[in-house]
């Protein structure tokens, strides 16, 4: 007999994985497990993150809270309190067992020590078992039990010093050259995670109900995808890259896209950008493998048909569109992130959801569903009620309403527009044009969108240690 009480949950998720490469329903690579997860799934083809860097969505995700209301709205090296808002601990509470495996990003990477000694704080946001390692960059410096068995079998000082050549070398090229990585594969990070993940599930409950959240690392660079799924796809069958817009040049200095595309001025070369994107292409192939490792691992359960299965990213990846790489800016190569949930025990055909939604919200959505038995209903409420998505970083915001995107400033000021139904690249910047200023539906979006700031300026649990950065003043 499977669990008699309540739905399970297995949540897949990954480190910068752009929407576009993860629609199921236009595949740009072929990935079967994905693809057949999707068949009986709800498709959010166009979900967005609430911010396009590491630690203020994966804080969102976690608290359920907006970004301003975290006051973390870009990368920082801080740690969440203890005492933050946990969705996952409500449902812990409710009686559900809580395990995670892989990266959180919840605490400080920065600073070199061994992450188990923040195993404590995992545990008080709610999970009863924790595994956790951090992603590359931060393996030059941080410990875990990844690290432990680079150790046990002779590469610890060789991997860190591969990564260290890789981010920490003159050149900083080096950083997104493609080079294979000098692992066996058995301790690549993600085929090590999906690995670890197996044994988690082989000893889960069975007769209660139970949370598995397996976060891979990858397709995050380093650009070091190993044989066999190494070279395994070619530029000229992926998508063309998007090529530079010229309407970023005339934008304020002070603006993060402008900022973000001065940054990458003649830094990629076109051989540079094509390695780069077959290897990332690579790296989604692996990790589809990795993801059927679980799903048949879970086959074999007596609960897998009270299992509802739910993939995500934080965040999507530039791969050289506009000549930029990694994420950091409100275009949709950084912003779109795929979103997939298979409810337990479904037949039916893939629904898709077409309108933008926001991530954190569909993830809470999910969760509280669990709640009763029928996350899938929940989620569809909750797309059904949303007509807005706000997206942060940094002191900018991006308003999405249908196919409309406005970006403004802390004081309001529209920075940029487009509309990415008639202008999918993004290559025109409408909002100093004419047929905007007199477009009421462009000032009606503006005026939702003061309303959604209104309800979230006074958030009911705010970070009492960094109340100088909070909303009203960023």
């Amino acid at each position: 007999m499977g669990n008699p009480t309540g739905n399970n949950l297995l949540i897949i998720s990954f480190d910068q994985w752009r929407g576009d490469w993860g629609n199921p329903l236009k595949p740009v690579i072929k990935l079967p497990t994905y693809e057949k997860i999707a068949e009986n799934g709800i498709i959010l083809t166009r979900c967005y993150t609430n911010s396009p860097q590491c630690v203020p969505a994966r804080f969102s995700w976690i608290t359920g809270l907006e970004p301003s209301q975290t006051c973390i709205t870009k990368n920082e090296d801080v740690s969440l309190p203890s005492d933050a808002p946990s969705i996952i601990r409500d449902l812990q509470k409710n009686g559900w067992y809580t395990s995670i495996v892989g990266k959180t990003h919840w605490s400080s990477h920065n600073k070199p020590r061994d992450i188990r000694v923040t195993k404590r704080l995992i545990h008080q946001l709610g999970f009863d078992d924790v595994l956790e390692i951090p992603g590359p960059r931060a393996l030059r410096t941080i410990d875990c039990k990844i690290t432990d068995h680079w150790k046990e079998e002779g590469y610890l000082e060789m991997q860190r010093k591969d990564l260290y050549r890789r981010y920490c070398g003159i050149e900083k090229a080096l950083a997104w050259k493609r080079n294979e990585t000098i692992l066996p594969n058995y301790l690549y990070p993600d085929i090590w995670l999906a690995n670890q993940a197996v044994e988690k599930i082989e000893k889960l409950p069975e007769r209660s109900p139970w949370l598995l959240w397996v976060s891979f690392v990858g397709p995050h660079e380093p650009f070091d995808t190993p044989h066999p799924w190494r070279g395994i796809n070619k530029s000229n069958n992926l998508p063309a890259v998007i090529e530079k817009r010229l309407w970023i040049n005339a934008l304020n200095h002070e603006c993060q896209l402008k900022e973000s595309e001065q940054k990458w001025k003649d830094l990629l070369t076109k051989q540079d950008i094509k390695e780069l994107r077959e290897d990332y292409a690579d790296h989604l192939c692996l990790l589809d493998e990795q993801i059927n490792k679980l799903i048949n691992t879970l086959n074999k359960r007596p609960d897998s048909d009270n299992t509802t299965i739910l993939v995500m990213s934080d965040h999507g990846e530039m791969l050289g569109d506009g000549n930029m790489l990694y994420k950091g800016t409100f275009l949709e190569s950084s912003i779109r992130v795929p979103f997939i949930l298979k409810q337990a025990n479904s037949n039916k055909r893939s629904i898709q959801i077409k309108k933008p939604i926001n991530l954190t919200g569909a993830f809470k959505s999910i969760i509280l569903g669990l709640q009763k038995n029928n996350p899938s209903k929940s989620l569809r409420v909750y797309c059904r009620k949303r007509q807005n998505v706000v997206v942060e970083y940094n002191k900018e915001r991006l308003y999405i309403h249908g196919n409309r995107k406005i970006c403004t400033n802390s004081h309001g000021n529209i920075l940029w527009a487009t509309n990415i139904k008639k202008d999918p690249n993004e290559e025109i910047n409408i909002a100093k044009s004419q047929k905007f200023q007199n477009n009421k539906k462009w000032h009606i979006i503006q005026e939702k969108a003061k309303k959604e700031d209104l309800k979230r300026a006074r958030p009911e649990w705010i970070w009492r240690d960094l109340l100088k950065n909070s909303y009203d003043q960023i």
